[in-house]
């Protein structure tokens, strides 16, 4: 008996120490593809993190886009907001969730013309911080103080169009 606990604990520490966790990074870019489904053209571009990017009717401006560093398989999502504009320069929202490279038909943008899918992260930010909660609570009601966190302002200067 003893044997087979001796074993058991050594099978144990030997798989342990070769499952490494990768981080997660967090990136300054997202890339995306998208086609007009009528034309059955394609175009990849890049947007920054909180800037908007045109796309013939749809407005595309992803907040954060995560990618893994590590040996296994790359996993990258990112949270992004899709609004179509309408000829009264008007927005109505069409998707607001969180889409993911390796799965893109898991969260779709519901659109009869444009499909737009997320393709890959780029250019990482030092994630020393990665682990610390950006909002912070106050103790008396237990809700959420973003107080110290600055807005995040998209001008019409940083928007830009992708046709």
């Amino acid at each position: 008996m003893r044997y087979k606990v001796l074993l058991l604990t050594l099978f144990f520490l030997v798989e342990s120490s070769t499952i490494v966790q990768s981080a997660r990074l967090e990136n300054r870019i997202a890339e995306f593809a998208a086609m007009d489904k009528i034309t059955s053209r394609v175009l990849k571009f890049d947007v920054e993190i909180n800037k908007s990017v045109q796309f013939r009717s749809l407005k595309i401006v992803p907040r954060v886009c995560y990618s893994r560093d590590g040996h296994e398989s790359p996993r990258v999502d990112s949270f992004v907001e899709i609004s179509e504009m309408s000829t009264k320069e008007v927005a109505s929202s069409i998707f607001s969730g969180w889409m993911f490279a390796d799965s893109p038909a898991m969260n779709a943008v519901d659109h009869p013309i444009y499909d737009v899918w997320l393709i890959k992260c780029k250019n990482p930010i030092d994630n020393s911080y990665r682990n610390n909660d950006k909002s912070v609570y106050n103790d008396k009601n237990n809700t959420a103080d973003n107080s110290n966190i600055p807005p995040q302002i998209s001008d019409n200067k940083s928007d830009k169009s992708v046709t």
